[in-house]
């Protein structure tokens, strides 16, 4: 590190100009000291800043810095600092480095009497360190002359003295303001935490490590092009395990070795993070994977550093940042390097501060992939479990052992990668893309008990999303109405389990009472909005009212909830939307086959319904769906074609930044959005977004849903090795089974590249066949699958996708037949479910071409999943049966009435075949449930077969079988 480099506050000296300073006195007076001292015990507090010298007001020669405790009540000392007005210097200083108070002790020999009281000051520091506390002056620039009083707490510095306590009040004025022209806007805070999977050769080697953060912008100047200007430095790294280390971030610039205080309260900066959340909330490398599940913080070590560095921008500072971070491509260059040779880097990693170009972005937690140069070998593998990488664990018995590690460590730990890397929190006081606000907004010194520290660090970094304006009191409604049917749910599973009882007065007291609770915020937010009421006569009626509908609702509620007993009753589609016209689930699950068929109109139709009657769980993709449907309005509409874009870009901000900020397929449309117009800090910022919401498990889906239209045509899922592609790729799914294909193919187009070419043309087909975009879509026989692990599954999507492509384009013609017919001839294929659709549609032209042989290979190829048994069924015994093979055609048959359905078809083909077989009694009992319902015609192919029956060959009198014993 070249002693000659540019730092920070360089460039803002050079922003800022100069002339002649004027010189302000802040002064400090120690009011009051509390510490349980001995008799025998010289104390002394010593006063010292690291960048400007403190001064002793006092006739009498006295130490500059030092308080005497034992003297303290007759002496009452006051200290000065001289500080320039407006000096940035002075408040860089202040900003990042607080004002140190050390405690000594020292014993007093017992010839004391033969020594001066000077003699005795001079020896002031061959005394022990025992406590130690910060006077944080930052606060104190303002434009407003001060007096304010602030305790400080000293803290041992050895964590065994828990009984020192040190308390001092102090008074802190000044007869001047500190700031006159120059106007604070800003706080910045840098902190670096730990370095991780560093192994244990590097953990051993290097104990004087230190990291330095440096920016680098890529300015369009030739002259600042690759500028790299000197922030800050970390030191003081220590080798211990994650769950072992403080749970507090420390001034860097208080630390100090020789007085051992790198774990002491006394230098922390007063906010604490939570050890098992500290790779939440991360941003990453895109296309990088750390693999946080496999770090262990019981047992892996780290390079522990906790410290943080505090910056202070002026109005003009936080302009020119701005103006730096939107000129291009800016980044922080993170560099570890043994102080004994700085030139000498070890790591380097890379930040990118785009993200904070994006509104409202506050804070961000990096984590930063460090790399080796290329001398020093990089280890792809992880420190072994014992080696000085990993903590040895103790031997346990096995009914002692650890339980934390997860399945999945067990089973990849062995050739898992673990990339070194480090976590760096960067925060901001108030947005870089907002406007420079006046530093007393920043903080009030005249609040009462404000701790000046703890409250602007821990006001930095929440992020702001906007203040949604939206009412809540649908949604509380919904709520209510969601707390009845599930204490309705809880009344029937009491009841059908035999818990409760008429007799069981006082279970049935606490639970009618309960249901009242439930009934009354339905009154207030539904019933009484519908029909309002004015007299008692109107209110009884209201009564009357919210029990019909209630009971209603309860109704329908345990029957959805509960299996159909009726087995065998006929069930068709009318009477199925009949019956449960009124169900949400049902409802939700029209309104997705609509937009799966383009029928936009009718989908449109359940979004005006009201909340309450939609479905509950699909109630969280709503808004999505209605943006959907309006960007497919506007996009075929020529008038405003040209604006759908920024429409949706607006529409997709809202319902992320204020509506649904959980929604990660939101996020991820709007990432897709913001890569299509190269809008970087927005590229960053929805992906920080989406990926953490995928780390906390809160990726929204609906657990029960039909099998889509896309699932149906081919149900292929692409081998995806990147980070970037899996999210994606579960973005992609879910938006697939939603029906919301152009959206689906935005986020497609981002993976794309991640994919083979096979992938790539399975899926291209199958995004052309399920839009109606086929005209020009070519087919392609033969790709290149033979050297990838699944390639028998590829060759067969490959097939599957061609003939679903030429069946749509030509139901009519022959070309489709061979592509699924290929598909049966593929082996090692571990699910042919998959291929279901190819299977059947072949096997159903075999069956209308006579081709019976062909049609029942099909269909012992075809899987029995998800109720398809049923289909199969039908079809083989229909084959069977032309091929004379009567005895199994009736047993294959047979299987189609296991399935709680009644087809009176089934029966009819029953009837048909103990007909032919000469089993004149079971063909009458197939018959009597063939007609059980005349509503329902038989088939006219069962009838025609009947029809050629000779009834020369039928004998008339059918004899009862006996009864089996």
């Amino acid at each position: 590190m070249s002693k000659q480099r540019k730092t920070v506050g360089d460039k803002i000296i050079s922003l800022l100009g100069s002339e002649k300073p004027t010189r302000v006195f802040l002064y400090l007076q120690p009011k009051e000291i509390k510490y349980p001292r001995e008799d025998n015990v010289l104390v002394n507090v010593v006063i010292e800043h690291p960048l400007r010298p403190i001064t002793r007001l006092s006739d009498k020669r006295k130490p500059g810095n030092v308080i005497n405790v034992n003297t303290f009540d007759e002496e009452k000392p006051t200290f000065s600092i001289i500080l320039e007005q407006d000096g940035f210097a002075d408040i860089e200083a202040c900003a990042d480095s607080p004002l140190n108070l050390t405690l000594y002790e020292q014993p007093i020999r017992d010839d004391v009497s033969q020594i001066s009281s000077e003699s005795r000051s001079s020896q002031k520091l061959q005394g022990k360190p025992k406590a130690q506390g910060y006077l944080d002056l930052f606060p104190y620039f303002t434009k407003k002359r001060i007096m304010h009083n602030a305790y400080v707490f000293l803290y041992p510095l050895d964590s065994s003295d828990d009984k020192i306590t040190c308390t001092m009040l102090w008074d802190i004025y000044s007869l001047m303001p500190l700031l006159k022209r120059v106007n604070l806007s800003n706080i910045l805070f840098i902190t670096f935490t730990s370095i991780y999977n560093i192994d244990g050769t590097f953990l051993n080697d290097y104990q004087k490590l230190s990291a330095s953060l440096s920016l680098r912008i890529n300015s369009s100047n030739g002259k600042e092009r690759n500028d790299k200007i000197f922030i800050c430095k970390y030191t003081g790294f220590k080798k211990e395990t994650i769950i072992e280390q403080t749970k507090f971030y420390k001034w860097e610039n208080m630390k100090d070795p020789g007085r051992n205080n790198g774990n002491s309260l006394a230098i922390c900066s007063k906010t604490n993070f939570d050890i098992h959340k500290i790779f939440g909330n991360v941003f990453c490398s895109e296309y990088f994977d750390f693999n946080f599940w496999s770090i262990d913080v019981n047992n892996d070590y780290a390079l522990v550093c906790n410290s943080l560095h505090r910056f202070a921008l002026t109005e003009q500072m936080h302009i020119s940042l701005e103006q730096y971070l939107a000129n291009g491509p800016s980044e922080i260059i993170v560099d570890v390097f043994d102080e004994s040779e700085p030139d000498n880097i070890l790591l380097q990693g890379v930040i990118d501060l785009s993200i904070f170009m994006y509104p409202n972005v506050t804070a961000c937690s990096f984590a930063v992939d460090l790399k080796r140069p290329s001398f020093l070998r990089r280890s792809s593998m992880p420190s072994s479990p014992i080696s000085p990488g990993r903590k040895q664990a103790s031997p346990v018995s096995p009914g002692r052992r650890r339980s934390s590690a997860s399945p999945k460590r067990k089973q990849s730990e062995k050739n898992l990668v673990k990339p070194i890397f480090a976590l760096i929190k960067i925060c901001a006081q108030v947005s870089i893309t907002n406007p420079p606000i006046n530093g007393f907004a920043l903080f009030d010194i005249n609040s009462k008990k404000v701790n000046m520290t703890r409250d602007i660090y821990n006001g930095c970094g929440s992020v702001k999303t906007g203040d949604p304006k939206i009412p809540l009191k649908e949604l509380q409604c919904a709520e209510s109405y969601r707390q009845f049917d599930d204490n309705i749910l809880q009344l029937k599973k009491l009841i059908t389990e035999g818990k409760l009882t008429a007799e069981d007065g006082k279970q049935r007291f606490y639970e009618t009472r309960d249901m009242c609770n439930r009934i009354l915020p339905l009154i207030a937010c539904d019933f009484n909005v519908r029909y309002p009421t004015n007299a008692n006569t109107e209110f009884t009626d209201l009564m009357t009212t919210v029990f019909r509908e209630l009971m209603n609702r309860s109704y329908q509620l345990i029957n959805l909830k509960c299996e159909n007993l009726l087995l065998n009753s006929p069930i068709t589609s009318s009477s199925l939307k009949d019956q449960f016209s009124t169900s949400s689930m049902l409802g939700f699950y029209m309104f997705i086959y609509n937009l799966e068929l383009e029928e936009y109109n009718s989908a449109r139709d359940y979004i005006q319904i009201a909340l309450q009657e939609q479905d509950q769980e699909g109630r969280a993709f709503i808004n999505i769906c209605k943006i959907y449907l309006d960007y497919i309005r506007n996009k075929k509409n020529p008038e405003i074609e040209n604006q759908c874009e920024n429409d949706l870009l607006i529409a997709l901000r809202n319902l992320c930044e204020i509506e649904q900020p959980k929604l990660a397929v939101g996020w991820m449309l709007l990432y897709c959005l913001y890569k299509k117009h190269n809008y970087q800090p927005g590229i960053s910022y929805s992906r920080w977004r989406y990926e953490n919401l995928i780390t906390e498990g809160s990726f929204l889906e609906i657990q029960y849903l039909p099998r889509s239209l896309w699932e149906i045509f081919n149900d292929f899922k692409p081998f995806v090795k990147t980070v970037k592609a899996k999210n994606l790729w579960k973005g992609i799914n879910l938006l697939l089974k939603l029906g919301l294909y152009d959206f689906a193919q935005r986020v497609y187009y981002e993976i794309i590249d991640d994919l083979t070419a096979a992938e790539r043309y399975i899926l291209n087909a199958n995004f052309k066949l399920i839009t109606k975009e086929l005209e020009n879509f070519p087919i392609v026989n033969k790709l290149p699958v033979d050297k990838v692990p699944n390639s028998a599954e590829l060759d067969a999507f490959v097939n599957l996708a061609n003939g679903n492509i030429e069946y749509v384009r030509n139901p009519y013609d022959s070309s489709w037949i061979q592509y699924y017919a290929s598909i049966l001839s593929i082996e090692d294929l571990e699910d042919t479910f998959h291929f279901q659709l190819g299977v059947l549609r072949y096997a159903s032209k075999m069956l209308a071409e006579k081709e019976f042989e062909m049609a029942i290979r099909a269909l012992d190829y075809a899987s029995d999943s998800h109720g398809h048994g049923l289909v199969k069924s039908v079809m083989k015994a229909k084959a069977l049966y032309y091929l004379g093979r009567l005895k199994e055609a009736e047993l294959c048959l047979a299987g189609g009435t296991n399935y709680n359905v009644f087809l009176p078809n089934v029966w009819a083909g029953l009837a048909l075949i103990n007909l032919r077989l000469g089993e004149n009694y079971k063909a009458l009992e197939c018959w009597k449930y063939a007609r059980s319902d005349p509503r329902f015609l038989i088939d006219e192919e069962i009838l025609a077969e009947l029809s050629k029956v000779d009834s020369d060959d039928i004998h008339l009198y059918v004899d009862i079988p006996p009864a089996s014993n």
